[in-house]
């Protein structure tokens, strides 16, 4: 308990440090760089701190007494085949050892398109520490483009959504990060995929399992 508390406090002290130096970081950055984060949005994304906190300090009794998610039933989360996407490769358990219930699978289209999808659990110790960061993170509103690159975090259909987007001349690619009933931390990266198509999976996909 003492060391999440710690590595929560961190996360927290690094938050508030973020708002602060926003306003200069921004001045610092090549001319290509457009932040949408005004003087209000940093005043707002420091005080959500205080409601953001009440929330996980509830989530924390009921996460920290729950049962992991077990692999077999996180197995079926993920399916064979999306789409014209198959699944090619699938991995479940803590793979870094670390106290967290992950899965991870990735998806190929005919063209070589590729979908990666990966779920960790909340659950205990170090699964709410990262949940912690994650939930943070989503409840910042902020923006941020370059020529090639834009990243925000959205609320679409009630939910938080972290969105980032790459477009390059002969590339692109995107990644949508989100969580799932206040305990999965959900990602979905697409390989010559935009973030309104991989919105677009995420829409017609069944998260039953992970409510």
């Amino acid at each position: 308990m003492y060391k999440k508390s710690i590595l929560i406090f961190g996360i927290l002290t690094l938050l508030v440090s973020s708002c602060k130096n926003t306003s200069n970081s921004n001045i610092n950055e090549s001319e290509d760089i457009v932040s949408e984060t005004s003087i209000g949005d940093q005043i707002s994304n420091v005080s959500y701190l205080k409601e953001a906190t009440a929330k996980l300090s509830e989530l924390e009794k009921k996460l920290l007494k729950e049962t992991p998610i077990d692999n077999l039933v996180l197995r079926q989360f993920f399916v064979d085949k999306i789409d014209n996407f198959n699944r090619q490769e699938l991995t479940l358990g803590d793979a870094l050892n670390i106290g967290i219930v992950t899965g991870k699978a990735v998806y190929f289209d005919k063209d070589d398109r590729e979908i990666e999808i990966s779920v960790s659990d909340g659950t205990g110790e170090s699964g709410f520490a990262f949940l912690t960061l994650a939930y943070y993170n989503l409840q910042m509103d902020v923006t941020k483009e370059t020529e090639t690159l834009k990243e925000r975090n959205i609320e679409r259909n009630g939910n938080r959504y972290s969105v980032s987007d790459r477009d390059e001349e002969d590339y692109k690619s995107s990644k949508i990060t989100f969580i799932i009933s206040d305990r999965f931390i959900v990602n979905f990266i697409g390989e010559d995929l935009s973030s309104d198509e991989l919105f677009k999976i995420i829409d017609g996909y069944d998260f039953s399992i992970l409510k």
